[in-house]
C-alpha cells in the first residue's frame, strides 16, 4: 500500500507526535523536507490522507504506533 519512503515520513510524523491529528498533519510536510521521498510520492500520499476522515485518521495513527511498538525487523534467513 505504501512505498518505503511513504511508511518512513508516516512513522517519522507520528513518533514525534502528541496524538493529535492536528499535529501529526501538521507534522507530515516538517518530516517529508528531510526525508528521501520525492515529492509526487508524497503529494499522493498526502491526497490520499486529506480523503480520510478524522477517524480514519485516527485509526492510521493507531496502526503506526503499533508499528512503532514493534521491534525492528531483521532479516533471519539464511540461505
Amino acid at each position: 500500500m505504501f512505498s518505503k519512503q511513504q511508511l518512513q515520513v508516516l512513522l517519522d510524523a507520528e513518533s514525534g507526535d502528541d496524538w493529535t491529528i492536528e499535529y501529526f498533519l501538521e507534522r507530515l510536510p516538517e518530516i517529508a523536507e528531510q526525508s528521501d521521498i520525492s515529492g509526487a510520492e508524497f503529494d499522493n500520499l498526502m491526497i490520499w490522507i486529506s480523503s480520510l476522515s478524522r477517524e480514519e485518521v485516527y485509526t492510521l495513527q493507531m496502526a503506526l504506533i503499533g508499528l512503532l511498538d514493534l521491534p525492528a525487523y531483521k532479516d533471519s534467513f539464511e540461505v
